[in-house]
């Protein structure tokens, strides 16, 4: 079983190492750097999201929290993004074995398309949600499923909606 750490430091030498290559083709400046390390932090370990003493779960339920905060107090509007990413937690906690459809390719592809929920024109979104998808797969390649598709569970209840 491997740590937060390391899925943090996998996250950032194989995204580090495909983003390097692609550096102008993503669209990626130098004053993006910090937000795609903290991407990269995130998306590392967000596959975790559906083990309830995940430090990622914990993150981003205070995330959610701050963002609702945020969008309540503000002229900010963050509150969409909260009550998604809220929603998102709930479900995978409660509904999802740990290890099941968050270690899927299938989340992998989906899970980036949160950062369209970002401010507009701060960023180029799409050199950020490629990062994403990079970091959030190495947390699959470490915990070994290279290639899973299968949303298949050992669980005999796997509906999200009980009856």
């Amino acid at each position: 079983m491997t740590s937060g750490k390391i899925h943090i430091f996998g996250g950032l030498i194989l995204t580090g190492f495909v983003i390097s290559f692609f550096f102008t083709v993503l669209k990626i400046r130098l004053i993006d750097l910090p937000v795609v390390v903290i991407i990269i932090f995130l998306y590392s370990q967000l596959p975790d999201i559906d083990h309830k003493m995940s430090n990622i779960t914990w993150l981003n339920l205070i995330l959610g929290i701050t963002l609702l905060w945020i969008g309540h107090f503000t002229k900010y509007d963050t509150t969409l993004f909260g009550m998604i990413l809220l929603t998102v937690i709930v479900i995978s906690v409660l509904k999802f074995p740990h290890r099941g459809p968050t270690h899927t390719m299938w989340f992998v592809f989906a899970s980036p398309f949160l950062l369209l929920f970002l401010p507009d024109g701060l960023f180029y979104k799409p050199g950020l949600m490629i990062s994403a998808a990079i970091a959030c797969y190495s947390h699959l390649l470490l915990d070994g499923y290279w290639f899973k598709l299968t949303l298949k569970s050992k669980k005999k209840d796997f509906t999200i909606l009980s009856k």
